[in-house]
């Protein structure tokens, strides 16, 4: 019941509330929903250990953050406004976190996500080629539209982004059978291929190419994964991706100024930052195009700090536990002999398996209900590399607060705990060392900001 409220939630949020519910929309029924799937979570909150992780410590500064950057200025009433917008955000973390158990539930979010990109990518496609113009589906002139969706995708590149973090997903369907393989991995590649040229997205292409890069250095090495990702990011221009519009650092002049006005907010306001979801107020109605920079401008640096710190100790966990910086053959043999289920969507029983009679580090090792050790590995590295494409395209869109992002990172958390013993996990960092870390990590993430300003005349000293 709890999974099945907390799919219908965030299929209604990428949806939108008029496409799921029709006339009954203003009642506002999908927070009904998200108030009886949060109710019916507590118990498997209050025993999970998620409230005294790390990341819901981060959660907690964050939205303290949130309030204070706009309470700062006086307003308090727009501090709680500020915190309404945000409480969405780390109810999606705490739900996927929560409620998705297994392999199937997460296969699930997957193709229900898949299937309503479709749905956009189909009436977007058919109004295209008709010529319907206004069309809700269409995004800019007659010389360039560009698909999107609805409510919250309902910009070509927010579209885009949420389409290329599937693409990995997609792979969690991957079996021995080829008959499978093709409806369930093959069919919902090409509907989201399509989907994504049809955005025109420059962010998507490049954040395409980076998950190559990332995904193919374990088999291939680093200097030929970053040629194939750079030939096929060439070849997507090349058949006009782009929609005609140049990728280059001079075509992206206009953000990089944008970029250069960020970094003045940060100058000035660095504790509490101009404002959450202000940036544009304070620069003539134009965001920064650049997640980094609008999440440090809006909510200072104390609070971009704790978005880093919730977003590392995530990728962290995944990125160990899948292996995913690791090239050992070894591992890919293991993960070869034991990958998947023998059908389409996984079949495996759910119910939680003794794993003491066989030995961590066994090719037939349970690590959690119906995984294999290298189920759980291939499974968590998927899902890494959904959240590294995410955050690639994120590099040119303000897209520090999308639910899509806490979506991701609640299904990673979901997987990491289906290690029930956490018998594969790095060892835990104190509070204060993630703390350390997190802090270097966005001040190194804010200097490059500042290189490539430095680079182009388009900040002071």
């Amino acid at each position: 019941m709890r999974f099945f409220l907390t799919l219908l939630f965030i299929f209604t949020a990428f949806m939108s509330p008029p496409v799921v519910f029709g006339p009954l929309a203003p009642y506002h029924i999908e927070i009904i929903i998200a108030a009886l799937a949060f109710f019916l979570s507590i118990p498997d909150l209050l025993n999970s250990g998620l409230l005294f992780s790390p990341k819901v410590w981060a959660l907690v500064f964050l939205g303290v953050s949130v309030v204070l950057s706009i309470a700062a200025s006086g307003w308090i009433g727009g501090g709680l406004e500020a915190l309404y917008s945000f409480l969405p955000l780390p109810f999606t973390f705490l739900m996927a976190a929560l409620n998705i158990k297994t392999k199937r539930h997460l296969q699930i979010v997957a193709i229900t996500m898949v299937l309503g990109c479709a749905y956009f990518i189909a009436h977007g496609a058919y109004d295209l080629r008709n010529g319907v113009d206004p069309s809700p589906f269409l995004y800019g002139a007659s010389t360039l539209r560009r698909l999107r969706g609805l409510g919250v995708v309902n910009d070509p590149n927010d579209f885009g982004q949420v389409m290329v973090a599937l693409i990995p997903c997609m792979f969690l369907f991957k079996t021995k059978n080829f008959v499978a393989n093709l409806f369930l991995v093959g069919i919902p590649l090409s509907v989201l291929t399509v989907g994504l040229y049809l955005t025109h997205s420059r962010g998507a292409a490049v954040a395409i190419m980076v998950m190559i890069a990332v995904a193919s250095r374990r088999k291939f090495g680093n200097v030929p994964a970053l040629l194939l990702a750079g030939c096929i990011f060439a070849s997507s221009l090349a058949l006009g991706w782009s929609g005609g519009r140049d990728v280059s650092m001079e075509a992206g002049s206009d953000r990089m100024a944008a970029w250069s006005m960020g970094i003045e907010f940060i100058k000035s306001h660095p504790f509490v930052g101009v404002g959450f979801m202000q940036f544009a107020d304070f620069n003539d109605g134009l965001t920064a195009h650049n997640t980094i920079v609008v999440c440090a401008a809006e909510i200072g640096i104390p609070g971009f700090i704790f978005w880093v710190m919730f977003l590392l100790s995530t990728l962290r966990e995944g990125a160990t536990l899948g292996h995913v910086f690791a090239r050992t053959k070894a591992t890919s043999t293991l993960e070869a002999s034991t990958s998947s289920s023998e059908g389409g969507i996984d079949k495996r029983p759910e119910s939680p398996l003794a794993t003491t009679e066989l030995p961590a580090g066994s090719a037939h090792f349970l690590a959690g209900p119906g995984l294999s050790e290298a189920d759980l590995r291939q499974t968590t590295r998927l899902l890494v590399y959904a959240l590294i494409g995410f955050l690639s395209a994120g590099w040119f869109l303000s897209r520090a607060m999308s639910m899509w992002l806490f979506l991701l990172t609640g299904m990673l958390t979901a997987t990491i705990q289906m290690d029930p013993h956490r018998t594969f996990m790095p060892t835990k960092l104190s509070l204060l060392s993630l703390l350390r870390w997190s802090t270097a990590t966005a001040l190194c993430l804010l200097l490059v900001v500042y290189g490539l300003l430095r680079v182009r005349g388009l900040t002071g000293g």
